[in-house]
């Protein structure tokens, strides 16, 4: 046969992934004077976009961020801002201390955290539930003859915090889990007192990307990423009308 070329060797390429995405993610507390007051999802936007024009002029007023989230109730929001204008953004909320002649103020949320504390009695019911009757966490004789020495919490209980930091201190309501990946590096034992701590990477339309872990006197016992749904709720997005 003519023209027989030589085979080739396999050729390998590597690739490097690196995060494209132009935006950043702040989730923001308003707090007011009076409580009764609760701007609507484009007044937020707008008294938003009136400190950007008080600390940078025009320049300021035309940074394009979204309010992706909001919640009368609590008066939280979820905002995406060009990653170029976040530092400009999070400056001009540090500076707004007045709404409607009334004293404000706003927190920047993209970590929270609560404690709780396992008993007995909750691993006992949580086994009575589940049909998960191992000793290991039942029974404090055969607990001294393993390696633990004492019984253990049950992993999924500790892992149930991490919905409800999510739930309770963050997203608020409506929030559904679509993935998680959590390993546990250290045990929890019964009667620890656990530090559940989630903080948003990103959001991505109605999902937001997490960091969880949790932790005992420091000790890291379990850690990982979810990703969850978030509820959608009318005026969720607040979209800027023409500016004069």
């Amino acid at each position: 046969m003519t023209g027989a070329t030589k085979s080739q060797e396999p050729g390998y390429q590597r690739l490097v992934f690196k995060d494209s995405s132009p935006y950043q993610y702040m989730k923001v507390s308003l707090e007011l004077e009076d409580e009764s007051t609760k701007p609507s999802a484009v007044e937020l936007k707008y008294f938003i976009i009136t400190g950007l024009k008080n600390v940078f002029g025009e320049v300021g007023a035309a940074l394009d961020f979204d309010v992706l989230k909001y919640s009368e109730d609590t008066l939280t929001a979820f905002l995406r801002v060009p990653s170029r204008g976040l530092v400009k953004l999070w400056s001009s909320l540090t500076l707004l201390g007045s709404y409607q002649n009334q004293a404000c103020a706003f927190r920047v949320l993209q970590e929270a955290s609560l404690a709780k504390t396992f008993s007995a009695q909750d691993v006992e019911l949580f086994a009575r539930l589940t049909g998960d009757t191992n000793p290991l966490h039942l029974d404090a004789v055969y607990a001294r003859t393993t390696s633990f020495q004492k019984p253990l919490v049950h992993g999924i209980l500790v892992n149930g915090l991490i919905s409800a930091v999510i739930g309770a201190r963050m997203l608020g309501r409506g929030h559904v889990l679509l993935h998680q990946d959590i390993r546990f590096p250290a045990p929890v034992f019964i009667g620890e007192e656990i530090v559940a701590t989630a903080k948003v990477r990103r959001v991505k339309m109605s999902l937001a990307f997490l960091t969880v872990s949790c932790s005992v006197e420091g000790k890291v016992v379990m850690e990982g990423e979810v990703t969850v749904m978030m509820e959608a709720s009318s005026g969720a997005t607040a979209s800027a009308a023409p500016r004069q």
